[in-house]
C-alpha cells in the first residue's frame, strides 16, 4: 500500500488491475473535485443573484424616495424663481402709502379726499376743499408731484353748514430719495 508496484513481484495482469484501480480512483477524485467546484460555483452564483436582487430592491426604494426629493427640489427652485420675480415686481412698484402721505401733508386743513385711483406714478384724487383752486399751486410747488391738473371743473357744494368746492385732481407722483 502506497508503494510503487514496479518493484513488486506480481503478474502482469495483477499489475494492470492495480493500475486500472489507481486510474479509477484518480477519475473519481477528479470527478468529485469538478462536481464540488460546480456546486461551489452554483452556490456562489445563487448568493450573488440574491445579493443583487436585494441591492436592486434597495435601489428601487431609494429611487422612489430620491424622485420625491428631486420633485421637491424642482418645486423649491420654481418657487424661488417666483419669489425673485415677485420681489422684483414689488421692488419696482411704488408704495401707495408714500403717495397718500405726500398728499395728506400738502392737503389744506379744510380739505379731504373722497376717492383715490392710481397706478404706478399716475394718480387721481377726488374730494372737497374750501378753495380747490389753491391746490394746484400747492401741489406744483412740491418736488413730489408733477403734471398737476384738474380733471374736471370744480363745483361749489354745501356740506353741513360749510361751503366747499369739490375737485378731481390728477397728478404724477415722483418718488423722493
Amino acid at each position: 500500500i502506497g508503494v510503487s508496484t514496479d518493484s513488486a513481484l506480481t503478474t502482469p495482469e495483477l499489475a494492470r488491475g492495480w493500475a486500472q484501480r489507481e486510474r479509477r480512483r484518480l477519475a473519481v477524485a477528479v470527478s468529485a473535485l469538478v462536481g464540488a467546484a460546480a456546486l461551489l460555483m452554483f452556490a456562489v452564483d445563487g448568493y450573488r443573484a440574491r445579493t443583487q436582487q436585494g441591492i436592486d430592491a434597495e435601489i428601487a426604494a431609494l429611487g422612489d424616495r430620491g424622485q420625491a426629493v428631486l420633485a421637491l427640489r424642482d418645486e423649491a427652485e420654481h418657487l424661488r424663481g417666483d419669489l425673485e420675480t415677485l420681489t422684483d415686481i414689488i421692488g419696482s412698484r411704488m408704495d401707495p402709502l408714500e403717495v397718500l402721505l405726500a398728499v395728506s401733508r400738502l392737503l389744506p386743513d379744510d380739505g379731504y379726499v373722497r376717492t383715490i385711483q392710481g397706478s404706478e406714478s399716475e394718480w387721481r384724487f377726488d374730494g372737497y376743499a374750501g378753495d380747490a383752486a389753491n391746490m394746484i399751486p400747492i401741489f406744483e410747488a412740491s418736488s413730489a408731484f408733477e403734471e398737476v391738473r384738474f380733471v374736471r371743473a370744480t363745483n361749489r357744494v354745501r356740506l353741513g353748514t360749510e361751503n366747499y368746492e369739490d375737485f378731481s385732481l390728477a397728478l404724477r407722483y415722483v418718488p423722493q430719495p
